[in-house]
């Protein structure tokens, strides 16, 4: 199980583990601690589509910064830079 791998594996000495959430972190709790104990302002988020749909559904987006690759891939199944249902016109006029 991977719990048990991080639970024991070898951790630097400078460092801290925090082991969060079942199905997935919860977000705005992270970025509290982050904030609290080592006074992060700002945080890059670079986990994808999902990721991305989960820090604007909690409303924890200030600022995007889109970069487009060279490769454009389309199609239905392709990925978009926000996964899940989609948001409500409320929300997106916060943009």
């Amino acid at each position: 199980e991977w719990r048990t791998s991080i639970e024991t594996a070898v951790r630097p000495s400078n460092g801290r583990l925090f082991i969060m959430g079942e199905d997935r972190v919860p977000l705005r709790t992270m970025l509290e601690i982050l904030y609290s104990e080592y006074q992060v302002r700002s945080a890059v988020c670079e986990g994808g589509p999902t990721l991305n749909f989960f820090m604007f559904q909690e409303e924890l987006v200030d600022e995007l910064y889109l970069t487009i690759a060279p490769l454009i891939f389309g199609g239905a199944s392709a990925k978009t830079p926000v996964d899940g249902p989609g948001f409500s016109e409320d929300l997106t006029r916060h943009a």
